[in-house]
């Protein structure tokens, strides 16, 4: 599956597969505290997504076409949106529509949709260490869970759409 946008006068083709992926884990991916890599960057870049995080649209962009700058990315992100309205959509519909159209494109990209699984098993386990500890610990608990219940919940709704 891929999302088309033009950067800088050249369409590229937003993939979602293992090289964007890679991309994503080498410049999304969290930190431990020794700063070794958490190799979760499919599952920020998702959960950007779902939250309709700006930068989700800028990283993306910035991902796949290597010598985009922010001003790039968003120039071809302004160019994307004025598109979608002169097809008839109102300007807050068309920014919506964007993460909507990225959102199906990541679930319908299998190899995505399995990182994001193994994200949301690790998202789990952070919740159940942090249940076990500190008032603080236990309110950061209860957010990871919805966040990994909101993120299984998108998932299982695509894929009770692909067998409809």
């Amino acid at each position: 599956m891929s999302f088309k946008i033009t950067v800088k006068e050249k369409e590229e083709n937003i993939k979602f597969n293992y090289r964007l992926y890679f991309k994503a884990n080498k410049k999304l991916a969290t930190k431990d505290k020794e700063g070794n890599s958490q190799n979760d960057g499919a599952g920020v870049l998702f959960v950007q997504v779902l939250e309709k995080d700006d930068d989700a649209l800028v990283n993306l962009i910035q991902l796949v076409s290597n010598k985009a700058t922010e001003n790039d990315a968003v120039d071809a992100i302004d160019r994307y949106v004025g598109n979608l309205v002169a097809d008839g959509l109102d300007e807050e519909k068309a920014y919506e529509r964007i993460f909507q159209d990225l959102k199906e494109e990541m679930l319908a990209s299998g190899f995505f949709v399995s990182k994001i699984r193994k994200y949301i098993a690790m998202l789990q386990k952070a919740q159940k260490a942090l249940e076990t500890r500190g008032e603080d610990e236990k309110f950061q608990a209860k957010e990871l869970k919805e966040l990994a219940d909101r993120i299984q919940k998108e998932i299982s709704s695509s894929t009770a759409q692909d067998t409809d």
